[in-house]
C-alpha cells in the first residue's frame, strides 16, 4: 500500500510542478513549485523505505 501511495504522491507532485510552470510567476506559482517538490520527495521516500518488521 505504501508503494501505491508513493506513486500517487509522485503523480500529484508532477501535476503541481506542471501547474507551477503554467503560472510562471506570483505567489501561487511558488506554492505550486514547493508543494510539487515536497510531494515528489515524500513519494520517493514512501517507495524506497523498507517495510516495518512484524511484531512477534
Amino acid at each position: 500500500m505504501n508503494q501505491v501511495r508513493g506513486i500517487l504522491l509522485l503523480a500529484a507532485g508532477v501535476f503541481a510542478l506542471v501547474r507551477g510552470w503554467q503560472l510562471h510567476h506570483g505567489s501561487m506559482a511558488v506554492w505550486a513549485w514547493v508543494l510539487g517538490f515536497v510531494a515528489i520527495a515524500l513519494g520517493i521516500w514512501r517507495i524506497t523505505r523498507k517495510p516495518p518488521h512484524p511484531l512477534n
